[in-house]
């Protein structure tokens, strides 16, 4: 299954090479984002519930 969806993905990181830094998951402790922070400004737990990453494939 790899190797056959690979093709693919490669194809849509050449048409979109500025989405880069969206290809790896997000660890807030590891960029110092206080976890108050995102509960207050942007919800982002809440709103990212499931967090699916490209990375996920490549396992």
């Amino acid at each position: 299954l790899r190797q056959a969806l690979m093709p693919t993905l490669e194809a849509l990181y050449r048409q979109d090479p500025e989405s880069l830094p969206f290809r790896q998951p997000v660890d807030p402790q590891l960029l110092g984002i206080p976890l108050w922070s995102l509960s207050r400004c942007c919800d982002y737990r809440r709103r990212v519930s499931e967090m699916r990453e490209m990375q996920f494939l490549w396992l």
